[in-house]
């Protein structure tokens, strides 16, 4: 817990921090479901800025997520809303270990003021189609503590992002924009971990976001990593006694 709070500090104080970043993807939704009729509702807060995380199970292999991110680190700003629906395989050997396929889109708006002008850095509307692969628990017992419960997920999403939009610039040493539009795949490997009571849980959640490394800087910059911290609230799980 310790070591996770230090590098969310250094994370979080890296975002402002050398290259001019063009997009901070939201974090990862990845929180798998126990059973049909499940809700997960989940504040958090992390180097992309505040996030709710929302999910409700149909039944016991189909489920839907969705992320509503707010993104302000320094001159950074932005908004990104993702949904997607996901299809649930159980392993039957483990109860607890679910396997996930998902597929959504997010989209959203971003820009980065530029000091003393009118003009931003950059502007733009964007939307990202993806798949998302997760292996994790979803408990139905605690643990030798009794009132603890621990789940834990890890997930692979691969991401293709389409951006629109403009980039400041200078034309006779007149401030002025030209058009910015990109498209650029990257992969999302994550871990998030989850403990605490039946209802009540502590959310911890790290990712990295990986772009091909000749074009890591090409068109659009993308912020390397993401880390966050938060509370989810889970109703309509059934806990075995």
């Amino acid at each position: 817990m310790i070591r996770f709070l230090v590098f969310f500090s250094l994370a979080y104080t890296l975002t402002g921090c050398g290259t001019s970043y063009n997009y901070y993807a939201p974090l990862v939704n990845n929180i798998p479901f126990a059973g049909k009729g499940e809700t997960h509702i989940s504040g958090n807060v992390g180097t992309s800025g505040p996030a709710l995380k929302l999910g409700y199970s149909f039944g016991d292999k189909l489920g839907l997520s969705a992320v509503f991110q707010k993104s302000a680190p320094l001159k950074y700003h932005g908004s990104e809303m993702e949904a997607a629906l996901g299809f649930c395989k159980h392993d039957t050997s483990i109860s607890s270990i679910k396997k996930i396929i998902s597929a959504g889109c997010g989209i959203g708006t971003n820009y980065e003021k530029t000091p003393y002008s009118e003009i931003r850095n950059f502007r733009g509307s964007y939307s990202k189609p993806f798949i998302m692969l997760t292996i994790g628990t979803a408990n139905k017992s605690k643990s030798m503590e009794k009132f603890l419960f621990r789940d834990a997920a890890f997930s692979l999403k691969a991401n293709y992002l389409i951006y629109n939009g403009f980039k400041g610039t200078t034309i006779n040493n007149i401030p002025s924009e030209k058009k910015f539009n990109t498209a650029v795949f990257f992969a999302e490997p994550g871990i998030n971990l989850f403990f605490g009571t039946q209802y009540l849980r502590i959310d911890l959640g790290l990712g990295a976001l990986i772009k091909k490394k000749y074009d890591f800087e090409k068109n659009i910059a993308i912020f390397p990593f993401e880390a966050n911290a938060g509370l989810l609230f889970i109703v309509g799980r059934k806990i075995n006694n």
